[in-house]
């Protein structure tokens, strides 16, 4: 053990603490000899498969379970069950699924011949150097994540973690396993530990708040998108998110400061510009709602939505040409919108009659369908 200190990065920061378990979750801290994996349960696998056959001498069943460079797995034996991946379990069980298909998930840069052949460097360079580090293993567990070889990476990750607790990465991906596996306990426990030490991993905090938002727990995704907005307070993406927790506990007010802030800092989120317009079109702030439509319809002039409702605003201020406007624009952008149709139709029932009745008309048999 004071070789495996001895051998540690000098460039990995030191986090606070003393050396072992008590920088890590009791149910993460390594068991046993350090050297083999923490995914490596010997129990259950010989209750599950069966153990070594006695028929191996007593030398060779301990090489075969513990002496394989770069990789700790059991040997295969041709008599011994072949397990196939389970199918698609039900929404919100934990699926126990080594191999999964992120192909399309992949950077458009980067290949899956590209990654194949950095985990075999990588595997061979650890093999040449005899004992793996806790970061080759880390590496290596990240790549094959991307691969989709969620139980090749799961054993990489978990004992880089036995060999470095402190090396945050490696409960990044571990966590990101989890949550592929729908196992949102192990996961948070992860981010709790990476949060726990790096207060500034804005990343950690919005993974936090979104298995609590898919948990239903409005109130810790607030203040988990509230940390991630004080790690990285030029995320949209996080005021957006928050404003959708804040309308859920329908505190209004602080839901369209988060929409005001998402589209000031990104001003192309229309999502959040349209939902902030209609929030004054709902309270009759008739020339506020007119002020952030207009600013909409800059960006995008073909929004049909925006522009019925800014054909209603321009009804409410008096100004009917214009609004006529707006509704015709909106049906020529979208000929079943019955709202445009009907509120068209109200507006010529004196000038154009006949128009006006085929409006309604419309509306009402657009609106049944």
């Amino acid at each position: 053990m004071s070789q495996q200190r001895d051998r540690r990065s000098q460039s990995l920061q030191q986090l606070p603490g003393r050396w072992g378990s008590a920088q890590c979750p009791a149910e993460l801290a390594p068991r046993g000899a350090l050297s083999l994996p923490l995914l490596l349960d010997s129990e259950h696998f010989v209750a599950r498969l069966g153990d070594v056959p006695s028929s191996v001498p007593q030398e060779k069943e301990h090489s075969a379970r513990t002496d394989i460079p770069g990789r700790q797995t059991p040997p295969p034996d041709p008599s011994w069950p072949v397990q196939a991946l389970p199918v698609e379990s039900a929404t919100g069980s934990i699926r126990n699924l080594d191999e999964v298909d992120l192909s399309q998930t992949l950077d458009g840069a980067v290949s899956v011949a590209t990654l194949d052949n950095e985990v075999a460097d990588l595997t061979h360079a650890m093999a040449e150097g005899g004992l793996a580090n806790a970061f080759d293993l880390c590496r290596r567990g990240a790549l094959n994540k991307k691969l989709g070889h969620l139980g090749l990476s799961l054993e990489d990750l978990n004992q880089a973690i036995s060999l470095e607790p402190s090396l945050l990465d490696a409960y990044w991906h571990r966590h990101s396993i989890h949550l592929l596996r729908n196992d949102s306990l192990r996961a948070l426990q992860d981010l709790d530990f990476i949060t726990k030490h790096n207060n500034q991993h804005s990343e950690a905090f919005k993974s936090k708040a979104e298995i609590y938002r898919a948990k239903g727990n409005t109130t810790q995704a607030i203040l988990n998108y509230t940390q991630a907005i004080k790690c990285h307070p030029e995320d949209d993406e996080n005021y957006f998110k928050r404003a959708k927790m804040y309308e859920e506990r329908t505190e209004i007010l602080l839901a369209m400061e988060d929409y005001a802030s998402t589209f000031t800092i990104n001003p192309g989120r229309s999502d959040a510009l349209l939902t902030y317009s209609l929030h004054h079109v709902h309270t009759s702030s008739w020339a506020l709602a007119l002020k952030y439509l207009s600013q909409l319809l800059e960006q995008e002039p073909h929004h049909a939505q925006a522009r019925t409702y800014r054909g209603m605003v321009y009804v409410k201020l008096g100004k009917l040409q214009e609004a006529v406007g707006d509704f015709t624009l909106a049906l020529h952008l979208d000929p079943n919108n019955w709202q445009a149709f009907y509120h068209r139709g109200c507006l010529l029932r004196k000038s154009m009659p006949e128009l006006a009745l085929r409006d309604l008309s419309t509306s009402g048999q657009t609106m049944a369908v």
